[in-house]
């Protein structure tokens, strides 16, 4: 089925109703434009008769795209539930406090003009990479942000052990541990610590939560995406939990290993312009860097 002939998806948040309303009038638009879409399922009641499908069923082979509407953690949702294999592109409309993931800010761009660039296929698609988990219950979903373990008692630390490519990077007494994409590096990897990476670079950075100095020196590590991470808990009677981008957790125990890859399944972003460098060091300025502007009165003297 070419392109043009496949439906767009529609996801949105339950609980803001500036989400509901805005689903309500692309809807509409979508329809005055005779454009074919399908609901996620959880708000196809509130827009009935239109079709219904399931994230996960929502592949690039029976659907154009996904909007979403409302925030990053709408997108990771999203993500989550998608299938792993070849999932549709997601387009990301913020309705949020950050967005980053995000493509368009409902309140500042035009959206019945980005709709219509959506209809004649004027955008592209970039895709950036997701991790897949293992530890004893078997694969875990992916993440497209970051694989955190942290401890099951906030006041106890964890003892852990860090192999990369089966060579022992080291053993410390840490909060937690995050593995992280570089899409992923603007979220929980840089509240810890991590460093910004653009999202072009493949790879994935380790990042120590709350490192015990006393316990030997542990910094974030950028490495290959190609690299397998294993990461032992050592402590004894200490059970840690693992959070995959923030949207579920796994209880792991004592001496469990959580292995760490690159996932063979990639995550499709639509973007609106042809330069991604341009989009991302514009949205890295404006919604996290948040440059200041200091007026000459308060220049210092000379």
């Amino acid at each position: 089925m070419k392109k043009n002939d496949l439906p767009i998806g529609i996801a949105c948040r339950l609980d803001k109703e500036n989400a509901i309303e805005l689903t309500g009038k692309i809807i509409n638009y979508f329809d005055e434009k005779e454009q074919k879409i399908v609901l996620e399922n959880r708000i196809s009641q509130r827009f009935s008769p239109h079709h219904k499908r399931a994230l996960r069923k929502m592949s690039e082979k029976n659907t154009k795209m996904i909007i979403s509407i409302g925030g990053d953690g709408t997108i990771l949702r999203i993500c989550q539930n998608l299938p792993r294999k070849y999932p549709a592109p997601i387009l990301g409309i913020n309705l949020g406090s950050v967005g980053f993931l995000d493509e368009i800010d409902a309140e500042k761009d035009g959206i019945y003009g980005i709709l219509d660039k959506l209809i004649a296929n004027e955008y592209i698609v970039q895709r950036s990479i997701r991790l897949a988990s293992y530890y004893r219950r078997g694969r875990l979903p992916d993440a497209l942000n970051e694989v955190a373990i942290v401890s099951a008692k906030p006041s106890k630390v964890l003892h852990v052990g860090i192999k990369i490519d089966n060579q022992l990077l080291n053993t410390a007494y840490v909060d937690g541990v995050i593995i992280s994409t570089s899409v992923g590096s603007t979220a929980y990897c840089l509240s810890a610590g991590g460093a910004i990476v653009d999202p072009r670079l493949k790879m994935m950075q380790i990042v120590p939560i709350n490192p015990f100095a006393a316990s030997g020196s542990l910094k974030p590590i950028v490495i290959p995406s190609t690299s397998k991470v294993e990461i032992e808990l050592i402590r004894p009677k200490l059970n840690a939990l693992i959070l995959v981008d923030g949207q579920s957790q796994y209880r792991s125990y004592p001496k469990d290993i959580i292995k760490v890859r690159k996932s063979q399944s990639d995550i499709k972003f639509v973007r609106l312009t042809k330069n991604i460098a341009e989009g991302f060091y514009n949205n890295l300025r404006k919604k996290i860097l948040r440059a200041s502007h200091v007026p000459m009165e308060d220049s210092p003297e000379p």
